[in-house]
């Protein structure tokens, strides 16, 4: 499962080939904006291809939009959710963890002594 402020792998950087209905939709950019297999990213939104092109090919593709890369003249603002992969052990799900070992804390008191922490490695 994604979420918005998880980081993610790409393990998918090449144009997108898949056929589309015609007149659904522009056809495969070669232009990926930088995407890169390897890299990681920051999920910053997520939208259903569908709503930019119902009669696509694309209707349920869940796509989602990287804080690293922008895509202003881009018919679409970011990538199909399936080029991605979870990173293991996110700062989100670090941060979850220590949330469910501490009940007694509560996510301020959590914050804070993260902060001091940092603050006092650095």
């Amino acid at each position: 499962m994604f979420e918005i402020g998880q980081q993610v792998l790409c393990i998918l950087d090449r144009p997108d080939l898949a056929p589309r209905k015609t007149g659904a939709g522009p056809t495969a950019s070669k232009d990926m904006h930088g995407l890169t297999a390897g890299n990681v990213y920051t999920i910053i939104d997520f939208y259903d291809a569908a709503d930019n092109w119902p009669n696509s090919y694309d209707v349920g593709h869940i796509c989602c939009v990287l804080k690293e890369i922008k895509r202003p003249h881009a018919s679409q603002p970011g990538f199909w959710i399936g080029r991605f992969r979870p990173l293991k052990d996110t700062k989100l799900d670090l941060f979850r963890k220590m949330c469910l070992n501490n009940p007694g804390k509560n996510m301020l008191e959590l914050c804070q002594s993260e902060i001091e922490e940092i603050l006092t490695d650095g």
